[in-house]
């Protein structure tokens, strides 16, 4: 090796340069919090549904299908965003609105059950919002994003953004099974944890 030749810039130096210190932040910060709330959305409502909702089992099954059956609208979510833009902008200005209409689902359950004790009907239909528009719509618009990115290096781009954004979303989702439970015994009540929820998709929304 020529001594006078500088050394090779690292892994990470390279894909600021590539993609930039901002971009990685956000793909970093906003995988590990999806992941994060989507393990506490399924076993928070899990509960939900169950103690405070009081709902029998078959009922249970009934309305968590209902909920995680939104999920089918992604590819129209995914299509509308793409095509019709917001002031010049599409994925950016749709996830910050998404993201931010997610958070809005998370306070209203939140902050009305002790109030007006939520019936069966409005709560569940917050929390179908609230699984379109932060799961499945966010989902589509962070893929969309980062298939975006990864021509800036057609070569390696793909394997390194994904490399990114599989891990941080994978060690989100580990963290957060392995805190629900903690986190459900801390704050007592399951609506409780949709305050959490509520503050991760306001930094997600911020970010983007």
């Amino acid at each position: 090796r020529d001594p006078s030749r500088p050394p090779d810039p690292s892994w990470l130096a390279e894909q600021q340069r590539v993609f930039g210190a901002r971009f990685l932040l956000f793909i970093a910060l906003v995988n590990l919090l999806y992941g994060v709330t989507t393990s506490w959305f399924l076993y928070f409502n899990t509960y939900y549904l169950a103690r405070d909702l009081k709902l029998n089992p078959s009922q249970l099954s009934s309305v968590g299908g209902t909920i995680n059956l939104c999920i089918i609208v992604r590819p129209l979510l995914g299509f509308l965003s793409d095509s019709v833009p917001i002031c010049g902008s599409t994925r950016s200005a749709y996830f910050f609105i998404a993201a931010t209409g997610s958070a809005c689902c998370y306070l209203a359950l939140a902050y009305l059950e002790p109030l007006t004790q939520l019936s069966v009907g409005p709560a569940v239909t917050l929390l179908c919002f609230a699984n379109i528009l932060g799961y499945a719509w966010c989902g589509v618009l962070l893929y969309a994003i980062v298939a975006t990115e990864q021509r800036r290096e057609p070569v390696n781009g793909a394997a390194q953004l994904n490399a990114i954004q599989w891990g941080f979303y994978s060690g989100g989702s580990l963290l957060g099974d392995l805190s629900e439970g903690v986190v459900l015994e801390a704050v007592g009540r399951p609506h409780h944890g949709y305050w959490l929820c509520f503050v991760c998709w306001v930094v997600m929304a911020f970010c983007g």
